[in-house]
């Protein structure tokens, strides 16, 4: 799950009819569980990354699930006239780019440089290579917990 500064909503599924106790370890600051239906809401004002441990209890037992949280400060949109103007490195901490086009550059592709960025595909694809062969990479990470999701990137050297 991915929120941005500002609020958060969350209900995990239950697939029992028993009476559930809910427990969360681990929320961002500003968030809370509501023990009776497992919703994870609140304000957030801390932008980073939690893994949340979510425990549902009845009768029948027990069982848990990790969420993945991550919040961050902003989105920005990513197009070829964005990467004209600022280059391939994505360096804003707490900020999840997200591109509006295909994106083909002749040599190596974006480089994630600082903590907690995100480069979201939203379907697109990056294409890089010039055929020379040299150290080329698509999307390459310098730094904790940066990662690209819903995309394709080709080597197209």
């Amino acid at each position: 799950m991915i929120a941005d500064e500002g609020s958060i909503s969350y209900t995990p599924t239950l697939h029992a009819g028993a009476s559930t106790d809910w427990v969360a370890t681990n929320l961002p600051t500003g968030a809370s569980i509501n023990s009776s239906t497992g919703a994870i809401t609140g304000t957030l004002s801390t932008p980073g990354r939690w893994i949340t441990k979510v425990t549902a209890t009845n009768n029948d037992g027990s069982d848990f699930q990790y969420v993945l949280i991550i919040v961050y400060n902003s989105v920005t949109s990513v197009d070829s006239a964005w990467v004209t103007s600022n280059g391939l490195t994505l360096s804003t901490s707490h900020v999840i780019y997200r591109l509006t086009e295909n994106i083909s550059e002749s040599g190596s592709g974006f480089l994630l440089s600082g903590t907690n960025v995100y480069l979201d595909l939203d379907g697109f694809d990056v294409t890089f290579g010039t055929g020379n062969g040299d150290d080329l990479y698509g999307v390459r990470t310098t730094a904790a917990d940066c990662a690209t999701f819903d995309g394709s990137v080709t080597d197209d050297s």
